[in-house]
């Protein structure tokens, strides 16, 4: 299909601290690449755990969390179950850790590892989230939008549960299950990092407000444990009518306390994520003229 008119592109980047940044570009028939990036969060799991742990009981329990969860919360020893992956490491020589992705920089800080919260800041795993338009069109009887949004985890994070990946879109747009996927790929959790399997991933959508993904981090398995660390969501949306812009809200929920993680849908577009969903990396959609 033929991109027509313009396209507003938004685009979020958070390395260790958020830096925004927008701008608009033209597309052609002729010009079109396959996907153009339109929304970047890159989240330390490190930092976004402190943010939670710094917060009051009172304030917990107004964002929805139960007396249980804040007392896990309390209780967990981030930095021990964190050293002990450190520890693992450790036992590597050089060469496996350049190849598997660390720089000199951070390797020095493995061999010099004291538990300070700069190391284990500058050593956590980080999560990058990124979606990208691959196509839209409009007429007076259909208008659609195709897009995908990729997830990557630099390292095997701290919490292995069942994580949340959903999206909410303004325009009362429908999810189509028939031109839509979702799949993760699973490596080792051991250094170096080796790839698995990939895993289809079940797809729920909620009517025309938007669409959760559980991704189950780890497998567990009998010739060594496995998880996601990266996947991609490609999904397209569409209505009979003429459809003019497009927002779309896209947020991975990192799941550290709950044991049945689910999330709610709100008009214009906007999603919650259930208690224990503690790491949101958002990206933000907009597009113009569809």
């Amino acid at each position: 299909m033929k991109i027509k008119n313009l396209i507003k592109l938004s685009s979020i980047f958070l390395t260790f601290a958020l830096l925004n940044m927008s701008f608009v570009q033209v597309a052609s028939a002729a010009t079109k690449p396959d996907k153009i990036l339109i929304s970047q969060t890159v989240i330390n799991e490190y930092d976004k755990y402190k943010e939670l742990v710094n917060k009051s009981d009172e304030t917990l329990i107004k964002e929805g969390h139960s007396k249980e969860d804040i007392k896990n919360i309390r209780s967990f020893d981030f930095k021990a179950e964190f050293q002990k992956k450190v520890e693992e490491k450790a036992k590597l020589d050089d060469d496996t850790l350049l190849k598997s992705g660390y720089t000199k920089d951070r390797i020095k800080i493995i061999r010099n590892y004291k538990g300070t919260d700069d190391q284990i800041y500058a050593l956590a795993a980080q999560l990058w989230l990124s979606t990208y338009i691959i196509d839209h069109y409009k007429s007076s009887t259909l208008s659609y939008a195709d897009l995908r949004t990729d997830w990557t985890w630099t390292d095997c994070p701290v919490f292995l549960n069942t994580d949340l990946l959903a999206a909410a879109w303004s325009e009362g747009m429908y999810y189509q299950s028939n031109n839509s996927y979702a799949v993760a790929n699973y490596y080792s959790q051991g250094i170096p990092y080796t790839y698995d399997n990939s895993v289809t991933l079940t797809v729920q959508p909620n009517l025309n407000t938007g669409a959760s993904v559980q991704i189950p981090l780890a497998q567990w398995k009998m010739n060594g444990n496995t998880f996601a660390k990266s996947g991609q969501w490609g999904y397209q949306i569409s209505r009979q009518a003429l459809v003019n812009e497009l927002a779309v809200k896209v947020q991975y929920g990192h799941n550290q306390w709950s044991l049945s993680p689910s999330v709610q849908f709100s008009p214009a577009p906007s999603l919650t994520f259930s208690s224990g969903i503690n790491i949101e990396a958002t990206n933000d959609v907009y597009i113009q003229y569809m």
